[in-house]
């Protein structure tokens, strides 16, 4: 079988100016040890981020946390970083959010994965802004 192991459960790599607090993780995160196999990635989008519509950041996450949508969290996030080979190629007309929330002292901004002039680069979004049919959630397969 191939796939890397990662550890869902691990402590995250945190940005020195971000705060990451244990209990304010959405419910339905993938957790434990997982096998990483990029076939098995999908993306997810809310019903209010259809096409040509937008949903608040703060209203998808209560959604995601309602639903329990099985999200990927940022140590999934960590490894992609690490092994961006492993992203799967779907994935490169969208930015990807791992939903785990961090503090940036008065707000929550989300990670995220784009691809931009051929390498993937890495970010933050403020969970005030809209978020689009282009701001799917990184899920693990079958939803």
């Amino acid at each position: 079988m191939s796939g890397h192991w990662i550890n869902c459960d691990a402590k995250p790599h945190v940005r020195q100016d971000l705060k990451y607090r244990k209990d304010d993780q959405v419910p339905g995160r993938i957790r434990g040890k997982i096998l990483w196999e990029k076939s098995k990635a999908g993306l997810w989008l809310s019903r209010g981020q259809g096409y040509g519509k937008m949903i608040r950041g703060a209203t998808l996450l209560d959604e995601i946390k309602t639903l329990e949508v099985p999200v990927y969290p940022v140590q999934v996030f960590d490894f992609l970083l690490k092994n961006p080979e492993q992203i799967p190629n779907a994935w490169k007309s969208n930015d990807t959010y791992f939903w785990t929330p961090f503090y940036d002292g008065t707000s929550i901004v989300i990670p995220f994965l784009c691809w931009k002039r051929e390498s993937w680069i890495s970010g933050y979004k403020w969970i005030g802004f809209d978020w689009y049919p282009r701001d799917p959630a990184a899920v693990q397969k079958p939803l």
